[in-house]
């Protein structure tokens, strides 16, 4: 049966971040790098400078 952690607070460094598992390996993204990684236009990027994470993935 699942069981679901409590809520807890860990401040707004950890605020809209995503946590994506494959396999033995994880990576956790920023909501705004999820959508470039998946190719959807962030209309006015907050926290992440889109030109720059583009060239640094690659993309």
């Amino acid at each position: 049966m699942y069981s679901p952690l409590p809520p807890q607070d860990h401040g707004p460094q950890a605020r809209d971040k995503c946590m994506i598992v494959s396999g033995d390996h994880y990576a956790i993204f920023d909501q705004e790098e999820l959508m470039m990684l998946l190719g959807q236009p962030v209309r006015c990027p907050m926290r992440t400078d889109e030109k720059q994470f583009r060239k640094l993935r690659g993309l």
